[in-house]
């Protein structure tokens, strides 16, 4: 958004006030680089985060903070666009509030907290595509987006019973975000926000911490709702999955990672090293732990179990909540190689995405039948190996776990709401279908930033597919019920109709749309 050169409006928070900046034109306020922790470096480094301290006079809150440390490539950047975080440092725990221009104090406006995706390892929460001026203005809101540590710094969890894991504790990225939302609880009604009236959303990596912050005892009652995007249901870490992570960090720095000093070590090292470290073992366990080893970890204490289980106990039995995918999730992710892929070979490429999927191995016949289903079902339309490995993933390790989590909290949770994001792109994107992260900018109305709009060839029926997810989106924080305003209805979701909103042009609702491919792998799963 552009400001104004006039003074900003101040208001008062609890640690001091703050100057924000104004664009009339677009009726938007904006607070930026608010800091919400103290500097996560020295002793702070890998511990959970401490709140900022006060300030005397005011605080001038125009430029957005820095992002938190993380590799310079961005791995999606040739099909994502403005991914790139920009400034980036350590000091990193700042987040930006939004408020419409004519927002007084304690006026009880709903307030949504961004939290943004990125694998656990690069994002930021104020990149252009994020910019919630539209969604602020069109629906009253209050928009909160927070930076969080990330990767190694964020995510690092050493083996239990080592002096590193009394020094180092897991999940700090997670922790960061829950002192974030303590901040929005003690501060929300200084920018007119109800802090009675938070609803949590984010997008990938964004959406799955927020999955984890449904089962993570200190995030119980610091939001109301929860809507996400794209969340990674099933890839969280144990605790010696974690433990490889973290050796095999230490070890590519030259450290053991049983020694009594290993912490000291590493609060010592410079962070582009420590980055460098981060990088050379995502590569060397992308096969064995994940494309995502720096993840969320359950450590039996910040996350006393994985967030399935949690959300099948009842855990979050309190937030109304959504949850959806996009149909071609793992299109964004197809390579060339995988178009010359024979028969034998895409098979063989599969069976253990197939197995970590269903719990077990139901046997190379078996995963061959599966994936000659999908190959039929794709002939049609002229896919190819390359389609059939996007539609077997997407499936098997997104659609299918999303719709489990769904299932897990419709059982104690009767505002639950489900939604398939299936618009397809024209332009350069044409031949991903309705892939990962394409539905970033229907979020916020922001096909003008980035090259969002060039490179979906959105047009008229994407703006107002765009307007149509804002206004389910806010009216989901407003009052948690998303279908009142819209013509289609969007009806809650329960194991009997699992009525689904498809977000297409038009949007629809469906009624268990998965059920072919569901009964499919469940066949696999029981043998």
């Amino acid at each position: 958004m552009g400001t104004s050169s006039a003074p900003g409006p101040i208001v008062t928070s609890a640690a001091g006030r703050i100057r924000g900046v104004a664009d009339a034109g677009a009726g938007v306020i904006a607070f930026l680089g608010i800091p919400y922790g103290a500097p996560p470096t020295g002793a702070l480094r890998f511990r959970p985060p401490e709140p900022a301290r006060p300030w005397s006079g005011t605080l001038e809150a125009a430029h957005s903070g820095p992002a938190a440390p993380q590799p310079e490539a961005d791995p999606t950047g040739s099909i994502v666009p403005g991914m790139v975080a920009g400034r980036t440092d350590e000091d990193c725990l700042s987040l930006n509030v939004w408020a419409p221009a004519d927002a007084a104090p304690e006026d009880g406006r709903a307030v949504m907290v961004w939290i943004h995706g990125g694998a656990f390892s690069i994002g930021a929460s104020t990149l252009p595509t994020y910019d919630p001026t539209a969604l602020v203005r069109e629906h009253g809101v209050v928009v909160v987006s927070p930076n969080y540590r990330l990767g190694a710094l964020g995510f690092l969890a050493p083996a239990a019973g080592t002096p590193a894991a009394g020094a180092i504790s897991a999940n700090c990225g997670l922790a960061d975000l829950v002192l974030a939302l303590r901040w929005v609880a003690a501060n929300a009604g200084a920018f007119g926000g109800d802090a009675g009236r938070v609803t949590v959303f984010g997008e990938s990596a964004g959406a799955g911490a927020i999955l984890h912050l449904l089962g993570a005892p200190e995030a119980a009652g610091l939001f109301r709702r929860a809507i996400l995007q794209s969340p990674g249901v099933g890839q969280t870490l144990d605790r010696d999955q974690g433990a490889q992570v973290a050796s095999r960090v230490m070890e590519g720095l030259g450290i053991d990672p049983s020694s009594a000093d290993a912490a000291d070590r590493l609060r010592a090292l410079d962070v582009r090293s420590i980055l460098d470290a981060q990088v050379a073992t995502a590569a060397d366990l992308a096969a064995s732990i994940g494309a995502m080893p720096f993840h969320p970890v359950v450590d039996g204490s910040f996350l006393p179990e994985d967030p399935l289980a949690a959300l099948r106990g009842g855990a979050a039995a309190d937030v109304e909540t959504v949850i959806g995918t996009t149909e071609n999730e793992m299109q964004l992710f197809v390579s060339p190689a995988l178009r010359d892929l024979s028969p034998d070979h895409l098979v063989s490429l599969l069976h253990p995405v197939v197995c970590r999927a269903v719990g077990r191995d139901p046997g190379a016949g078996a995963v061959r039948e599966l994936v000659e289903r999908y190959a039929d079902s794709l002939a049609p339309s002229g896919g190819g190996p390359a389609e059939v490995w996007a539609a077997v993933m997407t499936d098997g390790l997104m659609r299918l776990p999303a719709e489990s989590a769904l299932e897990a909290q419709a059982a104690h949770q009767p505002g639950v709401f489900g939604y398939s994001f299936g618009w397809k792109p024209g332009g350069r994107a044409a031949d991903r279908g309705s892939f990962h992260a394409i539905d970033l900018p229907f979020t916020f109305g922001t096909f003008g930033r980035e090259g969002w709009g060039d490179l979906l060839g959105a047009g008229p029926g994407a703006e107002e597919l765009s307007r149509f997810m804002r206004a389910a989106w806010a009216r989901f924080a407003i009052d948690g019920r998303p279908g009142e305003d819209l013509q289609t209805g969007w009806p809650r979701w329960d194991k009997d109709r699992r009525a689904t909103l498809v977000l297409d042009d038009p949007p629809r609702v469906a009624d268990d749309p998965l059920a072919e491919w569901r009964k499919a792998w469940e066949a696999l799963r029981h043998g």
